[in-house]
């Protein structure tokens, strides 16, 4: 039986953040190839060589957008090459492009061929790294997400986050994402701003919500972190990772009712975790 991995796995192999995971999968990016035990995902070989391919792509500077739309076009040119991230030899251009190999031919996603000179006049041009001028909010927005996974290039993610949201002020995803970043640089008072105005645009936004109770939380304050937490489980019922902090925040306020069925639904959902067996000794007591 071929190897399975689960969402871990992944985040240990390609050094993605379980969001930034989740996200793609969200929109269709990367599917997991299986799901199992109410809900649970499993990802194959085909998946992980997928998730790698794409932060590469992104690491090179294609859009988050290019590599979709790319995508969709050749599932079109190759309608039987199932899983074109792990299928196919997919390069970037050097321009914000890709390039495709296949079957000794060299061409562009849309089914230009392209001709060996020309190959390698974009192998030198793709030396050079540029930053150009866009006034696209989804393009600064996709540049912030393959820069902000990597310690040395926080400064640039958020330069790129700023730039989205000055073409695009009520922009919820970049502003949670520029919110993170200030938390993990242990500026709290710019990552709460931050997911107070990611809310204000979109009050359901479950990051936001699941990020400003993670904080609450962790500053003392169990009514602000229960508060948020609902309303993230409320956007998404099946968030496992909020069932489980709500369940705890209850736990230590000795609320064990209220705890109770947020450690079922999470055994639920994850119930081969480490933490699950926590949820179980949790609801044997």
């Amino acid at each position: 039986m071929n190897k399975l991995f689960n969402l871990k796995d992944i985040q240990k192999l390609t050094g993605l953040k379980a969001g930034r995971i989740r996200y793609w999968e969200k929109i269709g990016l990367i599917s997991p190839s299986l799901s199992r035990h109410s809900g649970r995902h499993y990802y194959t070989f085909a998946d992980l060589v997928s998730f790698k391919t794409a932060k590469e792509l992104l690491d090179e500077g294609v859009s988050l957008r290019k590599v979709r739309s790319s995508l969709k076009k050749l599932e079109k040119i190759l309608p039987t090459v199932s899983r074109p991230l792990a299928r196919l030899r997919i390069d970037a251009d050097g321009r914000g492009g890709l390039v495709v190999r296949h079957e000794g031919i060299q061409f562009e996603p849309q089914g230009q061929m392209l001709l060996e000179f020309s190959l390698k006049h974009l192998k030198r041009r793709s030396q050079v790294k540029s930053f150009p001028l866009s006034s696209d909010a989804q393009y600064w927005f996709d540049r912030g997400c393959s820069l902000d996974s990597i310690p040395a290039s926080l400064d640039l993610a958020i330069e790129s986050y700023e730039r989205a949201l000055q073409i695009q002020p009520n922009f919820p995803d970049a502003l949670t994402n520029l919110g993170n970043i200030y938390y993990h640089k242990g500026e709290m008072e710019k990552a709460k701003e931050c997911y107070r105005k990611s809310l204000s645009f979109d009050p359901n936004h479950v990051a936001a919500n699941y990020n400003l109770a993670n904080m609450f939380e962790e500053e003392g304050v169990p009514p602000q972190a229960i508060f948020y937490y609902k309303r993230a489980l409320s956007a998404d019922p099946l968030f496992a990772d909020a069932h489980f902090n709500l369940g705890l925040v209850f736990e230590k306020l000795q609320l064990k009712k209220r705890a109770k069925p947020h450690w079922k639904k999470f055994i639920e959902l994850d119930p081969y975790s480490e933490e699950a067996a926590l949820a179980r000794k949790f609801l044997e007591e």
